[in-house]
């Protein structure tokens, strides 16, 4: 088995410092994760492409078409071309520990991976609260039903069979939500299909929460579309 970890990235005078925050996400990632694993930088219209000194596959997206959401589906392609088992979806403010491992084993051992999508805890106070815990919970799965809370977009992902299940001529998400309320909207629709959305209650990330998408969404350069 093994897992994608499809990074987005963006830095500008909007956001600062996305390139620091990725570089610490990536440490995090090499300090943790011990399944197999590829990571993919996908680097979203940055006034300057991250340096890469790790030399991990990167896609520069120089005029981010379709927004947030175009990023995601040009890194799942990536990965899925990659024939990874699993598609993991974070933002460049995602922190990881040791329970990371259980993440894919977790999903695999799950009898609704074919059409199910995994969210983590966090310890981030700005998270949904379905979401925000201090320390990992006992049990495994927590499945979420709530239109207002889903799984926040910060961290998700899903199987290879999933993406084939619910993908729309290759694409994941709907181009038509370039940034805000994307997750909400995928799922919603997930949901109206036979989908489902869980949390892993033993898996917790830190996310820093740098934000600042909803204001690229505000900058007209920034959404140029095909």
């Amino acid at each position: 088995m093994r897992v994608g970890i499809i990074v987005v990235t963006h830095q500008s005078s909007i956001r600062p410092t996305g390139h620091a925050a990725l570089d610490r996400c990536i440490e995090s990632i090499n300090k943790y994760v011990e399944f197999d694993h590829d990571i993919i930088i996908v680097d979203n219209g940055s006034d300057v492409i991250y340096n890469n000194p790790q030399k991990y596959d990167l896609l520069y997206r120089p005029n981010q078409v379709n927004g947030l959401i175009g990023a995601w589906n040009d890194g799942l392609f990536i990965s899925y071309e990659m024939n990874h088992d699993i598609h993991l979806l974070i933002s460049d403010d995602v922190y990881f520990n040791e329970t990371i491992n259980k993440y894919p084993l977790a999903i695999m051992d799950h009898q609704y991976r074919d059409y199910g999508v995994y969210g983590t805890l966090t310890d981030s106070k700005t998270a949904f609260p379905t979401q925000i815990s201090e320390i990992p919970l006992s049990g495994t799965y927590k499945e979420v039903t709530w239109h207002k809370f889903p799984i926040h977009g910060w961290l998700f992902g899903f199987t290879r069979t999933f993406f084939q299940n619910y993908n729309a001529d290759g694409l994941m998400f709907d181009n038509t939500y370039l940034f805000g309320d994307s997750e909400t909207h995928f799922q919603k629709q997930l949901w109206k299909r036979g989908g489902r959305s869980f949390i892993l209650l033993d898996c917790l990330t830190h996310h820093e929460h740098l934000g600042a998408w909803r204001k690229l969404k505000n900058n007209g350069e920034h959404l140029k579309s095909k």
